[in-house]
């Protein structure tokens, strides 16, 4: 049943990738600053985080932060567990987490990487929204990176960039 599970989910994945790629590879982020604003309401978002076979095993601090073009964000800084095997190779992860609702498209994602092992995430997905983001590179240490495919870019007061 949990085989019969994992296929339909990476079917739907791989299929909404080729529908709805934002962008072909990630990014840095170049701005290193912005400021929060609260967002109107609270939703959850399941998001999905597969790690390639490649990656190497890792107790690195990982952080997660996405968005849309208004300026509502969801944070989620140290999702990793090392404990738990989350973010090891060819795992996939469930998130559940809350924040502000959003507008239908979530624009920007950006994953932060910090510690010596080093991790290379296959792709992250939100699944109410049907985004995906892909990878399939080592994220650098300390930095931001990933995707900002907003029209406009977020506001600058958006959201501060320091892990805490």
């Amino acid at each position: 049943m949990k085989i019969l599970f994992f296929l339909l989910i990476s079917s739907l994945i791989i299929f909404s990738t080729q529908s709805r790629s934002i962008i072909s590879r990630p990014q840095p982020l170049s701005s290193p600053r912005i400021d929060t604003i609260q967002g109107q309401g609270n939703c959850s978002y399941i998001v999905n985080i597969l790690t390639t076979f490649s990656s190497p095993s890792t107790r690195d601090s990982i952080s997660l932060r996405f968005g849309d073009a208004n300026g509502n964000e969801v944070f989620a800084p140290n999702i990793d567990d090392p404990d738990s095997g989350r973010f090891q190779p060819g795992s996939w992860n469930v998130l559940v987490l809350n924040g502000p609702c959003m507008n239908r498209t979530i624009c920007y994602l950006f994953l932060y990487r910090s510690g010596d092992d080093g991790w290379i995430p296959y792709d992250v997905f939100i699944l109410q929204h049907l985004a995906n983001f892909y990878f399939n590179v080592r994220i650098p240490n300390n930095g931001w990176f990933g995707y900002n495919k907003c029209f406009p870019p977020p506001p600058a007061n958006a959201t501060s960039l320091a892990v805490k």
